[in-house]
């Protein structure tokens, strides 16, 4: 955060980021043809473990992503160019 930004301004910039990053509304899209003819049951079942697999991929390695950059010699920003390259 740098100086002068609000805590709620710079939740909002990291919610936003994670919205994009998710893309909730193609995945939902994906998901009802996936279990289209499934219970109801099944359904809420699935929901909840990709839910929950899908928390803790994005919590590993918002918790240990700063270690794979130093680990492998690669900067934030290379990583950005990377991506954008790709």
């Amino acid at each position: 955060m740098t100086e002068g930004t609000s805590t709620l301004s710079y939740f909002i910039h990291c919610l936003g980021a994670l919205w994009v990053f998710t893309a909730p509304l193609p995945v939902a899209a994906i998901y009802v043809s996936m279990t289209r003819g499934d219970t109801q049951a099944h359904r809420l079942a699935t929901a909840k473990v990709t839910t929950i697999v899908g928390t803790l991929i994005l919590a590993f390695f918002a918790l240990t992503g700063q270690f794979f950059f130093n680990f492998f010699g690669v900067s934030p920003v290379a990583f950005q160019i990377a991506g954008g390259i790709l």
